[in-house]
């Protein structure tokens, strides 16, 4: 890069750390392609197995479909994913005090996140549909259609927090917190949020994981990650579902309940993240553009692109083709 001073022309030399810092982030880059390739690529396989040798099974027993599309991400995929990082230098973060009153005021936050995100998502869905013959829904419902509420609790309640703070968290920030809150907080939350694959989850859990990154590099505790995950997806995901079969007033109520929540999400936020800077920003300068400038990252947010834009334009696809 070269730049003018009194007519003179003067060369800024690229930073001695430039080099190594792009390459941890595009090993970073290639984990988290790891990580979808394993569970497209597996998924498929196994669904096909299963359409092809047992029919009716899957007819009977429409959670093994969610099994055979999940499991591969979480036995195959992050663990695949580990390997990739292994070689990275990673720094065990120092476990503070977390107190109880600033993590319900985090849970209330997510709750905020949760809530504007939904929003956000069916705004923009909304006004895609205004300009497209169609748009997908909610592709998580559509999972989910069919699925016994025991086995839902199972796979988002437990399964999912447990495995993706294990990768999104613990493995992922041990590795970058180095270099300042701030861009570590971006990367895992942008992560997190495209690693969803679908644009209903985009927002809100992206949000999500920039809360999640706070709470592990302030706390360096991941089972308090695995907690708050876990009871956001219970009270945004699971108990919905779980009061249908009470009717509809009992559904209002708790839609009533969460507008409550995020309202005082919303004001909590306002008062600890409003006033005053308490996100320490990058250890050194240019570190979030070296984060997502290279080779690995930019093949990730490309594919997860990529994949949102056609899971999101599939419907219109079919319309115009057919």
């Amino acid at each position: 890069m070269w730049y003018t001073d009194n007519m003179e022309i003067h060369k800024i030399e690229t930073p001695p750390y430039a080099g190594y810092v792009k390459g941890l982030f595009s090993r970073i880059g290639l984990a988290l392609i790891v990580i979808f390739l394993c569970q497209q690529v597996f998924g498929f396989v196994l669904a096909m197995l299963a359409q092809f040798f047992a029919p009716k099974l899957l007819a009977a027993q429409p959670w093994i479909m969610l099994a055979l599309s999940t499991l591969p991400l979480y036995g195959i995929g992050i663990p695949l994913a580990r390997l990739v990082l292994q070689t990275l230098p990673a720094t065990g973060l120092e476990q503070r005090s977390f107190p109880a009153g600033k993590f319900a005021a985090l849970t209330f936050i997510c709750i905020f996140f949760g809530m504007a995100g939904n929003l956000a998502s069916l705004l923009l869905t909304w006004l895609l549909s205004l300009l497209l013959p169609a748009v997908s829904g909610n592709v998580l419902e559509t999972a989910l259609e069919g699925v016994p509420v025991w086995t839902f609790f199972v796979f988002v309640v437990v399964l999912a927090p447990f495995f993706e703070e294990l990768f999104f968290r613990k493995w992922l920030l041990d590795r970058i917190a180095q270099y300042g809150e701030a861009p570590a907080i971006l990367v895992s939350g942008l992560a997190f949020g495209l690693f969803h694959g679908n644009l209903h989850q985009l927002f809100y859990a992206t949000l999500l994981g920039c809360a999640l990154a706070f709470l592990y590099l302030r706390s360096g505790k991941l089972w308090l990650c695995v907690l708050l995950h876990a009871v956001f997806n219970f009270l945004m995901g699971f108990l919905g579902v779980a009061l249908l079969p009470l009717g509809s007033g009992a559904a209002a109520l708790f839609v009533f309940l969460l507008f409550g929540a995020a309202i005082a999400g919303l004001v909590l936020f306002c008062i600890n993240f409003g006033k005053r800077r308490n996100i320490q920003k990058a250890s050194a300068p240019k570190i979030s553009r070296l984060a997502f400038g290279n080779a690995g990252m930019i093949v990730y947010l490309v594919l997860m692109g990529l994949t949102i834009l056609l899971m999101l334009l599939s419907p219109s696809i079919m319309y115009w083709l057919g």
